[in-house]
């Protein structure tokens, strides 16, 4: 007899509870992004592709629903049945027809499903048992038409499979299962031999079976064709290992990949949806006497494009339809009403995940906690005591997940440690800080179909740690109304500790009964956490005791934060944990060898009180711990910061204008056009905001839409930023106008002239590097006074024009820079300088903002955040200052003395939290 689909061997039926699909094609989710369409005579919009293979279309800006026909254009569609069919009307061409779908009722259809999926057993408590290590055959089909061929090499494919480094289906799955599965190559005799790659070529034209009314057929013959074709190269009998004339996914992993794109990436026209499924068995070909993808024998087989865009799938979608040949059934929403378990599993939209740079679904999320459970590939340990428990990801040696049951076996949490490493790296685009991730499990809703259908009642649901912060929990959310923001959905003792029976996430029931489970993380993130837990009938004894001498002290007090220290407690079962209050109320839990905290997030010149308690290792809490009164420092700190250089100047943007009619863009990678904008932004009350040369930021884009602006200033020509993103900017309902010279002298020139008007100064900077130029531009900005380049030996044909009717100069920068002979002949020069280029900050501090109780601070080794930081600067009447990303150099440090209001631009990559801690001393 045959194992069971998850791998753990013979379970009996009277201890199984049975899941099955009946009629879901377990689907590769959406890749639900932006992007633009474009029609065959030219019209172009920007639409998000939505749902799965069962039903799939485009959501445009007007939240219009349209598929695309057979003749390129794209149709708005309609409601027939339980599906949606093209209308008449061309979208952006024709008028919308009265029959068009609906949004709100195409998120209710109930589409027919169009194939079988293969019955699954879930293993009851003391069922569950460690997969052995295993490999498992798989054979890699490369299917083409006349009119579409496969693009990449064998050689390619069979490295993305059972390559054993960098993204690839081995590498991944030895990762997630813990060393435990990999997948080898099967034996057949085509190219290289038993590389388990065999490339077919089918006499047909690509079928296009999405959107097809006959799709079903049109997939199954393609399956057919392929596996009939790849027969003279194949011998399917050697791989019947039971002899019972069917192949199950087990014996045999079938992939086909098909020439063309994937339709679930947004690639329209020759496509496919990544998809697993099986067959009936009258439709299962019969090969070399054994039956194929027969849902009778589990068998089965998994489907999806060869290329994404103009690249090569990418290992996301491998392995997640590898997940359902695995057993797993998919975990998004079907409905599409809801994220369901978000990018936090491969089964669900981890399938997109990437990092440094790379294409989407290089890096997919791993696994959750129950597919790991279900597939053997870790045994959760079920507490049965309260007490402290080491929760370890993948990288320890010790990889746990906690079970924590309740009252009823089907329902229960899963408590596992995410870092951000690995394929996990994926996560940190998507997820603002790794953590203890907590998952509630009830199996009931897998045993009546629902899966993740009911967002109020998921089968498998990750609690949100900041769901106490915002009140609601994202992923229960409508995309359509929530789209995604930068989730926080991780606990850890250096952030959201707590769940508990009254917390936000709370740990009750379904049912809203209590749960009595509680869990209090210990640690900061790292690879091996500490969490207290309590368990319904948990055994517990004597609180500890504290020495009579017991003191709580403060140390290294800023105007946010106080850190805290205190002596040992003592306990004849051992001491667990450290339990904080702040001003009476629960503040954070630590482990039992931590004897300081931090504390953070405090108000600035105020009082606090603090006290200690200790908790022993049955969970006994003292309640005469010590306490202490203590005030934080008067010296205030704003950071203005985003993900990147966008997004701080977004944020910059945001924090300088409620609205904005004009709008300044500047490359974001590269400052020569930049250089004099701040004048000019600060004249037009226009803030700076950056762009990449070849697209267009998100971030900047929707601080044009929240500005409401109609009017861009682009600063630099078309090799600056491209026709492409003046296009994008375009269709912001923005007008442009672009300033740019044939070189930067030029282009500071023309700036110098669109301001106009009759400036008693101009300033003149080094043009070959920026830190100069944007210490003054506040400065320059507040005053009118224009911001010309000179090389550091002559004055620029350009730059000496612009001058002729300027009468005196601020020149600034030390000889080094501008030599005495540019000197010399400017205007009646004024030069401002210091040693360096932190010294020259400096020097412009002193001398025009004397009384300055504010400063502002940028890297001085960066441009973009003091380029879109001079306006607000400019705006407060308040100098830029420069620092190094770990130290404030003399200079700085000479000129802050007095200061007492710091605003610091960007993040912690370019200004380190050490050097605000310094700012207090």
């Amino acid at each position: 007899m045959r194992k069971s689909a998850y791998g753990f061997g013979v379970l009996l039926c009277s201890l199984l509870l049975v899941l099955v699909f009946s009629g879901n094609v377990n689907a590769t989710p959406a890749r639900e992004e932006t992007k633009q369409l474009v029609q065959p005579s030219g019209e172009t919009f920007e639409a998000t592709l939505n749902g799965n293979e069962n039903l799939n279309w485009w959501t445009t800006e007007d939240a219009s629903v349209i598929k695309i026909g057979n003749d390129n254009y794209w149709y708005y569609a309609k409601i027939v049945d339980q599906d949606l069919q093209l209308t008449n009307a061309k979208y952006a061409i024709d008028e919308k027809p009265s029959d068009a779908a609906d949004l709100k009722e195409v998120l209710k259809l109930e589409p027919g499903h169009k194939l079988m999926a293969k019955p699954k057993d879930i293993p009851t408590n003391d069922q569950v048992e460690l997969l052995s290590a295993s490999e498992h055959p798989t054979l890699v089909l490369l299917v083409e038409f006349n009119d579409v061929k496969i693009k990449n090499k064998e050689a390619d494919w069979n490295k993305r499979f059972f390559g054993s480094s960098g993204s690839t289906l081995n590498n991944y799955f030895d990762e997630v299962s813990d060393g435990k599965l990999q997948f080898k190559a099967a034996g057949e005799t085509s190219g290289v031999v038993n590389d388990g790659v065999v490339k077919v070529s089918i006499n047909k034209n690509h079928p296009r079976p999405e959107g097809a009314y006959n799709q079903n057929e049109l997939y199954t013959q393609l399956f057919k064709d392929a596996v009939a074709a790849s027969n003279a190269k194949v011998n399917y009998a050697q791989f019947d290992q039971n002899k019972d004339g069917y192949l199950s996914s087990e014996e045999l992993h079938i992939v086909t990949i098909v020439a063309g794109g994937e339709a679930s990436y947004g690639d329209e026209g020759r496509v496919v949806w990544g998809h697993m499924t099986n067959l009936y068995d009258g439709q299962a070909p019969r090969l070399d006497g054994v039956k194929i993808g027969a849902y009778l024998a589990n068998g089965g087989y998994t489907m999806f494009g060869e290329n994404h865009g103009d690249h090569m799938a990418t290992v996301g979608i491998i392995a997640h339809e590898m997940g359902h040949d695995l057993g797993l059934p998919d975990l998004y929403d079907y409905d599409n009403s809801s994220f369901a378990v978000g990018v936090h599993s491969l089964m669900g939209g981890g399938t997109w995940t990437t990092a440094n740079g790379k294409d989407i679904g290089e890096y997919p999320a791993h696994l959750d906690a129950w597919s790991k459970m279900v597939l053997g590939f870790v045994k959760p340990v079920e507490v049965q005591d309260n007490g402290t428990y080491q929760v370890a990801n993948f990288i320890a040696n010790n990889y746990s997940v906690l079970k924590l049951k309740t009252t009823d076996e089907s329902e229960y949490f899963l408590v596992e440690n995410r870092q951000f490493k690995g394929f996990d790296i994926g996560l940190a685009e998507y997820v603002a800080s790794p953590g203890i991730a907590i998952w509630h499990i009830d199996e009931d809703q897998f045993s009546n179909g629902m899966n993740n259908l009911d967002e109020t009642y998921k089968a498998v649901d990750l609690e949100e740690a900041n769901e106490s912060r915002l009140g609601y929990p994202e992923l229960d959310q409508d995309p359509e109304q929530y789209p995604y923001v930068y989730y926080d959905h991780y606990f850890s003792g250096n952030g959201y500790a707590q769940f508990t029976n009254s917390s936000k996430p709370n740990s009750k029931r379904y049912g809203g009964s209590n749960s009595s489970v509680s869990v209090t993380v210990i640690d900061s993130n790292r690879d091996s956490m500490a969490v207290s837990v309590k368990v319904p009938n948990g055994e517990d004894k004597s609180p500890p005791e504290w020495p009579t001498s017991a003191k709580l002290t403060s140390s290294s007090i800023t105007n946010s934060t106080i850190t805290l220290n205190w002596p040992s407690a003592t306990d004849p079962s051992g001491i667990a944990s450290y339990i904080i209050y702040k001003n009476g109320s629960f503040l954070k839990e630590v482990s039992a060898t931590t004897k300081s905290l931090k504390v953070q997030g405090l108000a600035t010149n105020k009082e606090y009180s603090f006290k200690v308690e200790a908790v022993d290792k049955k969970g006994y809490v003292t309640g005469n711990g010590p306490s202490l009164k203590t005030k934080t420092s008067a010296t205030t700190t704003l950071r203005i910061e985003g993900l990147n250089r966008f997004e701080t100047a977004a944020k910059i943007s945001k924090d300088t204008f409620n609205v904005a009619e004009t709008v300044v863009i500047a490359r974001g990678y590269d400052f020569p056009d930049a250089l004099s904008g701040a004048p000019l932004a600060y004249q037009l009350n226009a803030p700076i905001l950056l762009t990449r040369t070849d697209r267009l930021p998100k971030e900047t884009a929707d601080e044009i839409k929240r500005l409401k602006a109609t009017k861009a200033i682009i600063l630099g020509g078309e090799n600056a930023i491209s026709p492409s993103t003046e296009s994008a900017i375009k269709s912001l309902g923005v007008t442009i106008e672009r300033i740019s010279g044939e070189n930067r002298y030029d282009t500071s020139a023309k700036i110098a002239k669109r301001m106009g008007g009759d400036p008693a100064y101009a300033v003149v900077a080094y043009g070959r590097n920026f830190p100069d130029a944007l210490a003054i531009a506040p400065y320059a900005a507040k005053m009118g006074y224009p911001i010309l380049l000179v090389e550091s030996d002559k004055v620029p044909t350009a730059t000496s024009k612009a001058l002729a009717t300027i009468n005196d100069t601020i020149v600034v920068g030390g000889d080094q820079v501008i030599t005495s002979k540019v000197y010399n002949n400017l205007p009646s020069p004024e030069r401002i300088s210091g040693e360096n280029r932190f010294g020259t900050a400096a020097a412009v501090k002193a001398k025009y903002y004397t009384d300055s109780k504010t400063t502002y601070l940028a890297n001085g080794y960066g441009f973009a955040d003091a380029l879109t930081g001079s306006v607000l600067a400019g705006k407060q009447n308040a100098p830029l200052l420069l620092v190094k990303t770990t130290s404030i150099p003399l200079e700085t440090s000479d000129a802050i003395k007095n200061i007492t209001d710091f605003r610091i631009l960007g993040g912690e990559a370019a200004i380190n939290k050490s050097v605000e801690n310094m700012l207090f001393k």
